[in-house]
């Protein structure tokens, strides 16, 4: 398809708008109201938006490190060189924050592969992905963190010390092994330590849940007093046994601390996420909605309680809710109502 000059502008200048807003926001300039004003008025303009806050997303808290500093320059020259021989040199010098973000996006796969590959960890180091982000970090000594949509966690790497802790989301953990240093993860108050394995965290509804790929792993739950819990006096409540996962167990925890029994792990659902899929297993609606969230700024929502607990089982592409929303629909009692272009609420269907 060939695109008329005015076409190609209108999109670059459609981009820019998309990089000014998306700057004001993380700077917390934005007008919000006008903002979500922008976004509703057209289907191109939060495209626009995504693709922005993607790009910026992929380089993350490295963006100025020297390397993608000379990368980015680079790559802003050759924008402005572009525009130049297609524009002239008015239009080829628009504003300093759009030509900036114009580069990051030209550059944003080549960051991630750098990032990816290239940066290993060590020290203390915090780590959060957006919506419809994923990351992988690397360690030290080439342990591998792959972090799921929308998940928040913190990496303590020394001489002595592999561990980390999980606030929120998602991570497939991928250890190497090392005697002297246990690789430990704590998901709330549950603490998992590992040699030299691979496996999964995902803390959803309020539920933790660990999934062994390979290896072998111990779950041990962290001592909490009864005044932690209910603001009364008292000594440490007792604490479960540590239990040992095989590989393709999975251990459901409660957000009380209790345990499910160890059952047998769809291990393809588990890990679908790191292909762009979500795959539901007869799990309640509530949770499939908290994981289709994670991977689209259309956010689903519950109107009411009768909708929460039924049974979900599909395939979906990670970020399509409307093929989401669209199945629920047809195979349940439930009705979609459109807030806005960016809200879907889903209700039981009045007889």
């Amino acid at each position: 398809m060939t695109h008329t000059k005015a076409q190609i502008e209108q999109g670059e200048t459609l981009r820019e708008t998309a990089a000014g807003w998306f700057l004001r926001r993380r700077d917390g300039e934005a007008d919000e109201a006008a903002f979500a004003d922008w976004m509703d008025a057209d289907p191109a303009h939060i495209r626009a938006y995504r693709e922005i806050e993607t790009a910026w997303g992929v380089v993350g808290e490295q963006a100025t490190a020297p390397e993608l500093v000379t990368a980015r320059r680079d790559a802003l020259h050759r924008v402005q060189q572009r525009n130049q021989r297609r524009w002239g040199a008015a239009k080829a010098t628009r504003t300093r924050w759009a030509a900036g973000m114009a580069a990051t996006v030209v550059i944003a796969a080549g960051a991630a592969w750098f990032w990816q590959s290239n940066a290993p960890v060590s020290g203390k180091a915090v780590y959060q992905t957006g919506v419809g982000e994923q990351r992988v970090i690397t360690l030290m000594d080439n342990s591998r963190i792959s972090l799921d949509a929308q998940t928040h966690l913190r990496v303590e790497y020394g001489d002595s010390t592999r561990r980390i802790e999980l606030f929120a989301g998602q991570a497939h953990f991928d250890v190497a092994r090392d005697v002297m240093r246990p690789f430990s993860v704590q998901a709330g108050d549950q603490t998992v330590v590992a040699l030299g394995t691979q496996f999964n965290i995902e803390i959803v509804d309020e539920q933790i849940l660990v999934t062994l790929l390979e290896g072998r792993v111990e779950v041990s739950a962290d001592p909490v007093t009864p005044s932690a819990q209910s603001g009364t006096s008292g000594s440490i409540a007792a604490l479960p046994d540590p239990v040992q996962l095989e590989p393709g167990q999975q251990l459901v925890v409660a957000s009380n601390g209790t345990r499910a029994p160890i059952v047998e792990a769809n291990v393809q659902r588990t890990v679908s996420w790191r292909h762009g899929k979500l795959m539901f297993e007869d799990e309640p609606l509530a949770d499939a909605v908290a994981r289709v969230n994670r991977h689209s700024h259309i956010r689903v929502q519950l109107g009411d309680e009768a909708v929460r607990e039924i049974r979900v089982s599909g395939v979906f592409d990670a970020g399509d809710t409307d093929a989401f929303v669209d199945a629920v629909e047809s195979l349940f009692p439930v009705k979609a109502t459109h807030n806005n272009l960016q809200s879907i609420v889903l209700h039981a269907e009045k007889d």
